[in-house]
């Protein structure tokens, strides 16, 4: 949320350099939202549900984070 609309951006921190990146992913992306909940397991990242900035979505998406 960038206080207008929702986005679907995703950056990564290198806590050991204290850089950012923008990481190239495979596979569907899930819509712009914002108000989601999102669990780290192992090496995944869970993203559930949210708001699109129209209506409350139900949806669950899965980053493998070392792919």
């Amino acid at each position: 949320w960038n206080g207008k609309q929702a986005l679907n951006d995703l950056y990564l921190l290198d806590i050991e350099k204290l850089e950012w990146s923008e990481p190239e992913t495979e596979g569907p992306r899930p819509a712009c939202r914002n108000n989601h909940t999102t669990a780290v397991v192992g090496e995944n990242i869970y993203f559930h549900g949210g708001h699109d900035g129209n209506d409350w979505l139900d949806d669950l998406y899965i980053l493998n984070t070392k792919l």
